[in-house]
Protein backbone atom coordinates (compact mmCIF):
# COMPACT_ATOMS: atom_id res chain seq x y z
CA UNK A 1 0.00 0.00 0.00
CA UNK A 2 1.29 3.73 -0.74
CA UNK A 3 2.35 5.72 1.80
CA UNK A 4 -1.23 8.50 2.53
CA UNK A 5 -1.10 11.59 0.47
CA UNK A 6 -0.50 14.48 2.11
CA UNK A 7 -4.18 16.32 3.27
CA UNK A 8 -4.65 19.37 1.47
CA UNK A 9 -6.29 21.16 4.67
CA UNK A 10 -4.72 20.25 8.11
CA UNK A 11 -5.21 22.09 11.31
CA UNK A 12 -2.20 21.59 13.84
CA UNK A 13 -3.12 20.05 17.01
CA UNK A 14 -4.18 22.34 20.06
CA UNK A 15 -2.50 22.79 23.17
CA UNK A 16 -2.96 19.99 25.12
CA UNK A 17 -5.66 18.69 22.98
CA UNK A 18 -6.70 15.01 22.72
CA UNK A 19 -5.81 12.49 19.69
CA UNK A 20 -9.64 11.75 19.56
CA UNK A 21 -10.28 15.72 19.65
CA UNK A 22 -8.05 16.75 16.71
CA UNK A 23 -9.22 13.64 14.31
CA UNK A 24 -12.58 14.99 15.36
CA UNK A 25 -12.25 18.43 14.15
CA UNK A 26 -10.51 16.92 10.83
CA UNK A 27 -13.46 14.32 10.47
CA UNK A 28 -15.91 17.50 10.32
CA UNK A 29 -12.95 19.85 8.22
CA UNK A 30 -13.81 16.73 5.62
CA UNK A 31 -17.40 15.84 6.61
CA UNK A 32 -16.09 12.06 7.26
CA UNK A 33 -16.48 10.06 10.28
CA UNK A 34 -12.90 8.84 12.44
CA UNK A 35 -13.26 5.71 11.29
CA UNK A 36 -13.25 6.39 7.39
CA UNK A 37 -10.75 8.97 7.92
CA UNK A 38 -8.50 6.36 9.53
CA UNK A 39 -9.62 2.97 7.84
CA UNK A 40 -9.68 4.09 3.93
CA UNK A 41 -8.08 7.01 4.22
CA UNK A 42 -5.00 5.96 6.12
CA UNK A 43 -4.89 2.67 5.76
CA UNK A 44 -5.45 1.86 9.72
CA UNK A 45 -7.64 -1.69 9.42
CA UNK A 46 -7.09 -2.19 13.35
CA UNK A 47 -10.38 -1.87 15.15
CA UNK A 48 -10.06 1.42 17.54
CA UNK A 49 -12.13 1.46 20.73
CA UNK A 50 -10.10 4.12 22.27
CA UNK A 51 -7.52 7.22 20.51
CA UNK A 52 -6.70 8.28 23.72
CA UNK A 53 -5.92 5.41 25.87
CA UNK A 54 -4.72 2.47 23.17
CA UNK A 55 -3.84 4.03 20.07
CA UNK A 56 -2.64 1.72 17.26
CA UNK A 57 1.08 2.08 16.57
CA UNK A 58 0.89 2.03 13.06
CA UNK A 59 -1.30 5.22 13.07
CA UNK A 60 1.09 8.00 14.31
CA UNK A 61 3.81 7.41 10.88
CA UNK A 62 0.44 7.30 8.65
CA UNK A 63 -1.31 10.34 10.59
CA UNK A 64 2.50 12.69 10.30
CA UNK A 65 2.73 11.87 6.31
CA UNK A 66 -0.73 12.92 5.95
CA UNK A 67 -0.73 16.12 8.03
CA UNK A 68 3.00 16.99 8.49
CA UNK A 69 2.85 16.77 12.29
CA UNK A 70 5.86 15.56 13.76
CA UNK A 71 5.26 11.53 15.37
CA UNK A 72 6.20 12.73 18.71
CA UNK A 73 3.73 15.43 19.16
CA UNK A 74 0.92 13.59 17.82
CA UNK A 75 1.75 10.25 20.21
CA UNK A 76 1.73 13.27 23.42
CA UNK A 77 -1.66 13.88 22.43
CA UNK A 78 -2.46 10.20 23.73
CA UNK A 79 -1.73 8.39 27.57
CA UNK A 80 0.71 5.91 26.45
CA UNK A 81 2.50 9.40 25.12
CA UNK A 82 2.98 10.11 28.12
CA UNK A 83 5.53 7.91 29.44
CA UNK A 84 8.03 8.43 31.29
CA UNK A 85 7.07 11.39 32.50
CA UNK A 86 3.53 11.76 33.93
CA UNK A 87 3.63 7.40 33.91
CA UNK A 88 6.61 4.77 34.40
CA UNK A 89 4.38 2.92 32.24
CA UNK A 90 1.08 2.54 30.47
CA UNK A 91 -0.51 0.55 30.59
CA UNK A 92 0.66 -0.44 33.75
CA UNK A 93 -0.05 -4.77 34.34
CA UNK A 94 -2.11 -5.69 36.96
CA UNK A 95 0.61 -7.78 38.54
CA UNK A 96 2.78 -4.78 39.07
CA UNK A 97 0.12 -2.50 40.87
CA UNK A 98 1.88 -3.04 44.73
CA UNK A 99 5.37 -2.39 43.26
CA UNK A 100 4.51 0.33 41.07
CA UNK A 101 2.01 2.36 43.41
CA UNK A 102 5.14 2.16 46.29
CA UNK A 103 7.73 3.39 43.34
CA UNK A 104 6.17 6.72 42.14
CA UNK A 105 3.72 7.36 45.39
CA UNK A 106 6.02 6.53 48.30
CA UNK A 107 9.36 6.27 47.12
CA UNK A 108 10.09 10.11 48.29
CA UNK A 109 8.26 12.40 50.88
CA UNK A 110 6.93 15.86 51.14
CA UNK A 111 5.03 16.25 54.70
CA UNK A 112 6.23 13.56 56.06
CA UNK A 113 9.85 12.32 57.43
CA UNK A 114 10.97 10.02 54.89
CA UNK A 115 9.82 6.33 55.71
CA UNK A 116 7.20 7.66 58.16
CA UNK A 117 4.09 6.55 56.00
CA UNK A 118 2.13 3.54 56.87
CA UNK A 119 2.64 0.45 54.79
CA UNK A 120 -0.81 -0.70 52.73
CA UNK A 121 -2.01 -3.68 50.72
CA UNK A 122 -2.56 -1.32 47.72
CA UNK A 123 -4.15 -4.18 45.24
CA UNK A 124 -5.56 -6.49 47.70
CA UNK A 125 -9.22 -5.39 46.75
CA UNK A 126 -8.75 -4.28 43.25
CA UNK A 127 -5.85 -3.87 40.82
CA UNK A 128 -4.94 -0.29 40.50
CA UNK A 129 -4.28 1.10 37.23
CA UNK A 130 -1.30 3.18 38.10
CA UNK A 131 -1.36 6.88 39.31
CA UNK A 132 -3.71 9.59 37.57
CA UNK A 133 -5.78 6.88 36.34
CA UNK A 134 -9.23 6.83 37.62
CA UNK A 135 -11.36 4.07 38.68
CA UNK A 136 -14.40 6.29 36.44
CA UNK A 137 -13.44 8.14 33.75
CA UNK A 138 -14.16 12.09 34.70
CA UNK A 139 -15.55 13.06 31.42
CA UNK A 140 -15.03 16.69 32.41
CA UNK A 141 -14.60 19.44 30.26
CA UNK A 142 -13.79 23.47 30.00
CA UNK A 143 -17.43 25.50 29.30
CA UNK A 144 -14.72 27.82 27.19
CA UNK A 145 -13.08 25.60 25.06
CA UNK A 146 -16.00 23.43 24.04
CA UNK A 147 -18.05 26.44 23.51
CA UNK A 148 -15.39 27.57 20.53
CA UNK A 149 -16.44 27.97 17.07
CA UNK A 150 -13.70 24.85 17.01
CA UNK A 151 -14.43 22.74 19.97
CA UNK A 152 -11.36 21.36 20.90
CA UNK A 153 -11.27 18.73 24.12
CA UNK A 154 -8.15 17.83 26.06
CA UNK A 155 -7.03 14.11 27.15
CA UNK A 156 -6.07 16.03 30.52
CA UNK A 157 -9.45 16.41 31.91
CA UNK A 158 -10.19 12.95 31.68
CA UNK A 159 -7.50 12.21 35.03
CA UNK A 160 -7.78 13.90 38.64
CA UNK A 161 -4.55 16.51 37.78
CA UNK A 162 -6.28 19.87 38.00
CA UNK A 163 -9.57 21.51 39.36
CA UNK A 164 -9.92 24.00 36.45
CA UNK A 165 -9.03 24.76 33.03
CA UNK A 166 -4.81 25.14 33.12
CA UNK A 167 -5.83 27.28 29.29
CA UNK A 168 -8.77 29.30 30.40
CA UNK A 169 -8.07 29.00 34.59
CA UNK A 170 -12.00 28.05 34.57
CA UNK A 171 -13.43 25.35 37.32
CA UNK A 172 -13.88 22.09 34.57
CA UNK A 173 -17.56 21.12 34.44
CA UNK A 174 -18.70 17.73 35.26
CA UNK A 175 -21.47 16.18 32.79
CA UNK A 176 -23.84 16.27 35.25
CA UNK A 177 -23.82 19.90 35.41
CA UNK A 178 -23.16 20.02 31.65
CA UNK A 179 -27.08 17.94 31.22
CA UNK A 180 -28.19 20.24 33.83
CA UNK A 181 -27.68 23.18 31.52
CA UNK A 182 -28.93 21.61 28.42
CA UNK A 183 -31.87 20.43 30.13
CA UNK A 184 -32.79 23.78 31.60
CA UNK A 185 -32.21 25.69 28.72
CA UNK A 186 -29.86 27.81 30.94
CA UNK A 187 -26.23 29.13 29.93
CA UNK A 188 -23.38 27.48 31.32
CA UNK A 189 -21.62 29.72 33.84
CA UNK A 190 -17.97 30.05 33.95
CA UNK A 191 -16.86 29.90 37.55
CA UNK A 192 -13.13 31.30 37.44
CA UNK A 193 -10.21 29.58 39.77
CA UNK A 194 -8.89 31.70 42.59
CA UNK A 195 -5.69 30.94 44.32
CA UNK A 196 -4.14 28.99 45.41
CA UNK A 197 -5.69 26.36 43.33
CA UNK A 198 -4.80 27.96 40.04
CA UNK A 199 -0.94 28.01 40.94
CA UNK A 200 -0.91 24.23 41.52
CA UNK A 201 -2.82 24.00 37.97
CA UNK A 202 0.34 26.36 36.37
CA UNK A 203 2.72 24.03 38.22
CA UNK A 204 1.04 21.16 36.37
CA UNK A 205 0.71 23.15 32.95
CA UNK A 206 4.41 24.06 32.76
CA UNK A 207 5.24 20.64 33.65
CA UNK A 208 2.47 19.18 30.41
CA UNK A 209 3.54 21.82 28.13
CA UNK A 210 7.31 22.96 29.10
CA UNK A 211 9.05 19.79 30.77
CA UNK A 212 9.97 21.73 33.53
CA UNK A 213 8.21 23.06 36.65
CA UNK A 214 9.27 26.65 38.11
CA UNK A 215 8.76 26.06 42.58
CA UNK A 216 9.62 28.21 44.84
CA UNK A 217 13.25 26.19 45.73
CA UNK A 218 14.28 25.60 42.31
CA UNK A 219 13.52 24.34 38.45
CA UNK A 220 12.99 20.94 38.46
CA UNK A 221 11.93 18.11 35.76
CA UNK A 222 7.87 17.45 34.93
CA UNK A 223 8.52 13.92 35.98
CA UNK A 224 9.47 15.10 39.97
CA UNK A 225 6.57 17.90 39.99
CA UNK A 226 3.94 14.73 39.05
CA UNK A 227 5.55 12.26 41.44
CA UNK A 228 5.68 15.27 44.06
CA UNK A 229 2.37 15.96 43.72
CA UNK A 230 1.21 12.49 43.89
CA UNK A 231 3.54 12.04 46.78
CA UNK A 232 1.27 14.89 48.43
CA UNK A 233 -2.13 13.91 47.99
CA UNK A 234 -1.30 10.33 49.16
CA UNK A 235 0.13 11.94 52.60
CA UNK A 236 -3.21 13.69 53.02
CA UNK A 237 -5.33 11.00 52.46
CA UNK A 238 -3.40 9.05 55.74
CA UNK A 239 -4.78 9.18 59.43
CA UNK A 240 -2.69 10.96 62.09
CA UNK A 241 -3.03 8.17 64.70
CA UNK A 242 -0.50 6.11 62.14
CA UNK A 243 1.50 9.19 62.04
CA UNK A 244 4.05 11.11 64.82
CA UNK A 245 2.71 14.19 66.62
CA UNK A 246 4.95 16.60 64.45
CA UNK A 247 3.51 15.26 61.16
CA UNK A 248 -0.43 15.06 62.68
CA UNK A 249 0.17 18.25 64.13
CA UNK A 250 1.18 19.36 60.27
CA UNK A 251 -1.69 17.81 58.74
CA UNK A 252 -4.24 18.94 61.18
CA UNK A 253 -3.34 22.33 60.36
CA UNK A 254 -3.29 21.58 57.00
CA UNK A 255 -7.04 20.52 56.85
CA UNK A 256 -8.06 23.37 59.55
CA UNK A 257 -6.50 26.05 57.57
CA UNK A 258 -8.38 24.75 54.05
CA UNK A 259 -11.61 24.86 55.86
CA UNK A 260 -12.21 20.90 54.44
CA UNK A 261 -13.16 18.17 56.25
CA UNK A 262 -10.39 16.39 57.55
CA UNK A 263 -9.01 13.71 54.70
CA UNK A 264 -11.78 14.67 52.48
CA UNK A 265 -14.19 12.86 54.16
CA UNK A 266 -11.94 9.27 53.80
CA UNK A 267 -12.45 6.99 56.96
CA UNK A 268 -10.63 3.84 54.84
CA UNK A 269 -7.67 4.62 53.71
CA UNK A 270 -7.91 4.36 49.26
CA UNK A 271 -5.64 4.84 46.57
CA UNK A 272 -6.06 8.72 45.47
CA UNK A 273 -7.37 7.14 42.00
CA UNK A 274 -9.85 5.64 43.59
CA UNK A 275 -11.81 7.98 45.55
CA UNK A 276 -14.58 10.03 44.00
CA UNK A 277 -13.99 13.43 42.28
CA UNK A 278 -15.19 15.71 44.80
CA UNK A 279 -13.14 14.12 47.30
CA UNK A 280 -10.22 14.26 45.02
CA UNK A 281 -10.96 17.86 44.42
CA UNK A 282 -10.99 18.56 48.11
CA UNK A 283 -7.46 16.78 48.08
CA UNK A 284 -6.01 18.95 45.25
CA UNK A 285 -7.30 21.76 47.11
CA UNK A 286 -5.82 21.09 50.22
CA UNK A 287 -2.50 20.21 48.41
CA UNK A 288 -2.63 23.85 46.85
CA UNK A 289 -2.93 25.54 50.21
CA UNK A 290 0.30 23.34 51.78
CA UNK A 291 2.42 24.36 48.24
CA UNK A 292 1.44 28.10 49.11
CA UNK A 293 1.92 27.97 52.61
CA UNK A 294 5.49 26.16 52.35
CA UNK A 295 6.11 29.21 49.84
CA UNK A 296 5.35 31.79 52.26
CA UNK A 297 7.63 30.15 54.86
CA UNK A 298 4.29 29.32 56.86
CA UNK A 299 4.83 25.34 56.55
CA UNK A 300 8.03 23.57 57.17
CA UNK A 301 8.24 20.44 54.81
CA UNK A 302 10.31 17.45 56.66
CA UNK A 303 10.11 15.27 53.27
CA UNK A 304 13.03 14.16 50.54
CA UNK A 305 11.06 16.54 48.86
CA UNK A 306 9.66 19.10 51.13
CA UNK A 307 12.33 21.79 49.99
CA UNK A 308 11.56 22.01 46.71
CA UNK A 309 8.85 23.93 47.88
CA UNK A 310 10.19 26.46 50.40
CA UNK A 311 11.90 29.79 48.65
CA UNK A 312 15.73 29.07 49.51
CA UNK A 313 16.88 31.73 52.65
CA UNK A 314 19.61 33.53 52.47
CA UNK A 315 22.97 32.15 51.04
CA UNK A 316 25.94 31.89 53.14
CA UNK A 317 29.04 33.77 51.81
CA UNK A 318 32.74 32.73 52.96
CA UNK A 319 34.08 35.73 54.61
CA UNK A 320 37.35 34.85 53.60
CA UNK A 321 40.71 33.71 55.12
CA UNK A 322 42.36 35.39 57.48
CA UNK A 323 45.61 37.70 55.89
CA UNK A 324 48.65 36.19 55.87
CA UNK A 325 51.24 36.81 58.35
CA UNK A 326 54.49 35.63 56.95
CA UNK A 327 56.84 33.78 60.00
CA UNK A 328 60.25 34.59 60.58
CA UNK A 329 61.41 31.24 60.17
CA UNK A 330 60.15 28.36 58.22
CA UNK A 331 58.93 25.66 61.32
CA UNK A 332 60.26 21.92 60.43
CA UNK A 333 57.93 19.58 59.71
CA UNK A 334 57.60 17.11 62.52
CA UNK A 335 58.70 13.45 62.57
CA UNK A 336 57.18 10.41 63.64
CA UNK A 337 59.15 10.79 66.92
CA UNK A 338 57.55 14.32 67.08
CA UNK A 339 54.54 13.19 66.79
CA UNK A 340 54.74 10.70 69.91
CA UNK A 341 54.50 14.08 71.67
CA UNK A 342 51.17 15.43 73.14
CA UNK A 343 51.98 18.61 72.65
CA UNK A 344 53.37 18.45 68.88
CA UNK A 345 50.31 15.84 67.93
CA UNK A 346 47.50 18.38 69.47
CA UNK A 347 48.88 21.62 67.71
CA UNK A 348 48.79 19.64 64.34
CA UNK A 349 45.05 18.03 65.13
CA UNK A 350 44.18 22.04 65.48
CA UNK A 351 45.80 22.36 61.99
CA UNK A 352 44.12 20.31 60.47
CA UNK A 353 40.62 20.96 61.75
CA UNK A 354 41.01 24.55 60.92
CA UNK A 355 42.13 23.49 57.30
CA UNK A 356 38.85 20.86 57.69
CA UNK A 357 36.55 23.89 58.19
CA UNK A 358 37.86 25.60 54.78
CA UNK A 359 38.85 23.28 52.72
CA UNK A 360 36.29 21.28 50.80
CA UNK A 361 39.60 19.30 49.26
CA UNK A 362 41.57 18.51 52.48
CA UNK A 363 38.00 17.78 53.93
CA UNK A 364 37.94 15.28 51.87
CA UNK A 365 41.25 13.54 52.14
CA UNK A 366 41.18 13.77 55.98
CA UNK A 367 37.81 11.79 56.16
CA UNK A 368 39.32 9.33 53.11
CA UNK A 369 41.88 8.67 55.78
CA UNK A 370 39.44 8.07 58.35
CA UNK A 371 37.21 5.62 56.66
CA UNK A 372 40.55 3.90 54.73
CA UNK A 373 40.36 0.72 56.79
CA UNK A 374 36.45 0.50 57.05
CA UNK A 375 34.68 2.06 54.45
CA UNK A 376 31.08 0.84 55.60
CA UNK A 377 28.23 3.40 55.55
CA UNK A 378 27.80 3.49 58.87
CA UNK A 379 31.62 3.80 59.64
CA UNK A 380 31.44 6.47 57.26
CA UNK A 381 28.50 8.49 58.85
CA UNK A 382 30.11 8.10 61.91
CA UNK A 383 33.54 10.01 60.87
CA UNK A 384 31.78 12.74 58.84
CA UNK A 385 29.78 13.49 61.88
CA UNK A 386 32.57 13.86 63.84
CA UNK A 387 34.29 16.13 61.08
CA UNK A 388 31.02 17.84 61.14
CA UNK A 389 30.93 18.13 64.86
CA UNK A 390 34.26 20.04 64.54
CA UNK A 391 32.92 22.63 61.76
CA UNK A 392 32.87 21.30 58.42
CA UNK A 393 30.16 22.27 56.46
CA UNK A 394 28.15 19.06 55.82
CA UNK A 395 28.18 20.08 51.69
CA UNK A 396 32.32 20.10 51.54
CA UNK A 397 32.03 16.08 51.35
CA UNK A 398 29.46 14.27 49.66
CA UNK A 399 29.15 10.42 48.65
CA UNK A 400 28.15 9.30 45.05
CA UNK A 401 24.79 8.37 45.81
CA UNK A 402 24.01 12.05 47.30
CA UNK A 403 25.78 13.35 43.73
CA UNK A 404 23.73 10.99 42.00
CA UNK A 405 20.65 11.95 43.85
CA UNK A 406 21.24 15.87 43.47
CA UNK A 407 21.83 15.64 39.64
CA UNK A 408 18.68 13.69 39.63
CA UNK A 409 16.98 16.54 40.86
CA UNK A 410 18.35 19.16 38.88
CA UNK A 411 16.77 17.20 36.10
CA UNK A 412 19.58 15.21 34.50
CA UNK A 413 18.72 11.38 33.22
CA UNK A 414 20.32 8.40 35.56
CA UNK A 415 22.08 7.01 32.57
CA UNK A 416 23.88 10.77 32.01
CA UNK A 417 24.70 11.04 35.47
CA UNK A 418 25.97 7.51 35.92
CA UNK A 419 27.95 7.74 33.03
CA UNK A 420 29.59 10.95 33.37
CA UNK A 421 29.71 10.03 37.14
CA UNK A 422 32.36 7.04 35.90
CA UNK A 423 33.80 9.11 33.36
CA UNK A 424 34.60 12.17 35.97
CA UNK A 425 35.98 9.42 38.89
CA UNK A 426 38.48 7.74 36.60
CA UNK A 427 39.77 11.22 34.50
CA UNK A 428 40.94 12.50 38.61
CA UNK A 429 44.03 12.41 39.46
CA UNK A 430 45.83 11.78 43.00
CA UNK A 431 42.65 9.93 44.62
CA UNK A 432 42.56 6.88 45.38
CA UNK A 433 40.78 4.47 48.22
CA UNK A 434 37.62 5.61 49.90
CA UNK A 435 38.50 8.78 48.98
CA UNK A 436 38.22 8.60 45.16
CA UNK A 437 34.21 8.09 45.90
CA UNK A 438 34.26 11.15 47.67
CA UNK A 439 33.05 14.91 45.95
CA UNK A 440 33.49 17.91 46.91
CA UNK A 441 31.21 21.18 45.49
CA UNK A 442 33.79 21.87 42.73
CA UNK A 443 33.23 17.68 41.63
CA UNK A 444 29.55 18.82 41.68
CA UNK A 445 30.19 22.08 39.15
CA UNK A 446 32.29 20.51 37.20
CA UNK A 447 29.74 17.42 36.62
CA UNK A 448 26.96 19.82 35.73
CA UNK A 449 28.90 21.59 33.08
CA UNK A 450 29.76 18.39 31.79
CA UNK A 451 26.32 17.07 31.38
CA UNK A 452 24.91 20.22 30.07
CA UNK A 453 27.55 20.15 27.58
Amino acid sequence: MSAPARWPVHPPPGELESLSSWLERLGRLYEVPVTELLGPNLGVVKAVSDLDEDPPPEIFPALSQASGVEVGRLRAMTLPGQVPWLFDRFPLPARDGEEAFYTYVRQDSVLLAPGEAPHFEVTRRRAWRGPWIPATRLRRSCPLCTAAPVPRWSWTWDLPLTIGCTIHHTRLLSPEERLHAELSETAVVTEPIGEPVAALDNYTHQALTTGMVALPGRRVHAGVWFRLLRCLLDELTLSTAALRKHSAATLTHVWEAADLTYRAGLRIWQPYEWLPWQRQHDLLTAAALVVDLAARGRLHPRGTLGALLTAPGPEQVYPGDVPYQPRPSRPRPPGLADLRRPVEFAVLVAELEDAVRTDAETARQVLGFLIHNDPSPANFDRERELLIATGMPPHFVQTRTEIERLLALYGYESAEIDSALTDFTRERRGLHGPAAQLFSPDDLVQLCARLNR
